[in-house]
């Protein structure tokens, strides 16, 4: 078995012929160029580990092969072989990586001597390289392995840590959405392409579109020749755009699809691009991506299975709160009514979309602390007691005690709490006073009072479009927030509470 490569790159077919034959002898894998220009050729299509280059040569000369092989093929050790040396070109090759130069003419001992030293520092250089991957690697894993939603928050962290391990300047995650069954683009660090204006996150693509790159990974490039295209099944960009695989970022010079699986199945799609410059992808790049898409797939996986967990338990603690209503014939509809009344007053008071369905949420569990107050208590046709008064009174810390676990819930703990505090400091459970109390509590208790008033009870009728009004009207600056107090009674005006019967003809003074 032969060890390493090396690309010798001279004018003088004499000295190509001494070293493919003395290198030979050493068990080294030896190929010749005559010239920079032959070089690079090779370089394109073989996997080198050691250029040894003159400087002075015709057509491209060995200081723009040095530059090149720096920008394109930075993991090609470089050694440099001339009779013409000057400081001057010593200090502009080592900026550019070159780390010996022999002089010629040189012996057989110097030539092999300078080949192991350059190797030994290339092993180096390589394990250290591994060593600042690994730790690039487990810091990636872990800010992916942290990150639970399969949102944009997700897309962007692959994308970051993707793009800093291969050195990619684009990166985009396309993610399947299987009710819509389709693709959409769920993070992009790129404008979208001239002519491409369709690639804009949020777009969407039929599953067909992207078949290959769900497969495995694949490599796009300008033209047909790259050192990867033996690793990974390879596509010039002429033929992915007679597939129709949509191309999401620019591709100038090459790009990578990568495919997110989890027990069998696609999940995403990561697309890396290159630009005009930029090194190429490199066989050491493969594996990283690999456990990048893993950590990716594992995490969307969870977050779908995190999801569907806290989907499903909310519902229980609603399907709990509707049984507990629908029990009592006094309660039914209560709690969809209440969530009505403060999406209603929400929206007025210009809530934002998010803080609606916080709010929505909230309301919604409101009362999740009586399911463990007796039907007794809660359905008695007559007064209650102020032994049981006071027992009613402990459902907001019921309810507090029952979500508080729960993280996901977090946000519904002012409402759940604090539905009955009043604007002066004199509500319960811990006499919470004026902007003291959270918004959405604050909406939540005139909501839940206002449908209170309207609903039958027990121990009484609904009151009237007068009293409700003049009650609520009352209420401004003692039990309820005047702003909101101000909102409610323009939507009772305008008949826009539901169980509210309107008179006839209203004369408000």
């Amino acid at each position: 078995m032969s060890r390493e490569t090396i690309l010798v790159v001279d004018d003088s077919e004499y000295i190509l012929e001494f070293l493919r034959e003395l290198l030979g002898q050493k068990g080294f894998a030896v190929l010749t160029a005559s010239e920079g220009g032959e070089a690079m050729t090779v370089l394109k299509h073989t996997r080198i580990d050691l250029l040894l280059t003159d400087l002075i040569m015709p057509n491209v000369a060995g200081m723009e092969l040095v530059k090149h092989v720096h920008a394109h093929h930075p993991d090609v050790i470089m050694v440099i072989m001339t009779g013409y040396a000057t400081l001057e070109s010593a200090r502009e090759a080592m900026v550019f990586g070159v780390v010996d130069y022999i002089f010629k003419p040189f012996k057989s001992g110097e030539i092999l001597g300078a080949v192991e030293n350059a190797l030994e520092r290339a092993q180096l250089r390589r394990e250290n390289a591994r060593l600042r991957e690994a730790l690039a690697l487990s810091n990636a894993s872990q800010v992916i392995a942290n990150t639970v939603s399969c949102t944009t928050d997700l897309g962007e962290t692959v994308v970051k840590s993707a793009s800093t391990l291969t050195r990619s300047r684009y990166g985009a995650v396309i993610v399947l959405d299987e009710d819509e069954c389709q693709y959409r683009l769920r993070y992009s660090n790129a404008q979208p392409a001239e002519g491409h204006e369709a690639h804009k996150i949020g777009a969407t693509y039929p599953l067909d579109l992207f078949k290959l790159a769900s497969q495995a990974t694949f490599l796009v490039t300008v033209d047909d020749s790259h050192p990867l295209g033996g690793h990974v099944r390879h596509l010039t960009l002429a033929d992915l755009r007679k597939l129709g695989c949509p191309e999401v970022l620019p591709i100038e010079q090459e790009a990578l699809y990568v495919p997110f699986k989890a027990k069998g199945k696609t999940r995403a799609i990561l697309v890396l691009s290159k630009q005009l410059g930029e090194p190429h992808f490199s066989a050491s790049d493969l594996p990283v991506l690999s456990v990048v898409a893993n950590l990716g797939a594992t995490s969307m996986d969870n977050a779908s299975l995190a999801g569907t967990l806290e989907h499903t338990y909310v519902n229980t603690l609603i399907s709990l709160n509707m049984i507990l209503e629908a029990k009592h014939p006094y309660t039914k509809g209560h709690t969809q009514r209440v969530v009505e009344l403060c999406t209603g007053l929400g929206r007025r008071l210009g809530l934002s979309s998010a803080e609606l369905q916080d709010l929505r949420e909230g309301a919604m569990l409101h009362d999740i602390g009586k399911i463990a107050i007796s039907d007794a208590i809660l359905n008695k046709p007559t007064s209650l007691t102020p032994g049981e008064v006071e027992i009613v009174r402990q459902h907001p810390v019921i309810g507090d005690t029952i979500i508080r676990p729960i993280k996901f819930l977090q946000h519904c703990r002012p409402v759940v709490r604090h539905h009955h505090e009043r604007w002066d400091g004199g509500g319960y459970p811990d006499g919470l006073k004026g902007e003291l109390i959270h918004v959405h509590a604050r909406i939540c208790t005139l909501a839940d009072t206002v449908d209170a008033m309207a609903s039958e009870r027990s121990y009484r009728a609904p009151l009237s479009f007068p009293e409700i009004y003049d009650q609520v009207l009352m209420g401004s600056g003692t039990q309820f927030d005047e702003d909101l107090v101000k909102i409610m009674l323009r939507m009772i005006e305008r008949g826009e509470v539901g169980n509210i019967e309107q008179p006839r003809k209203l004369v408000v003074g």
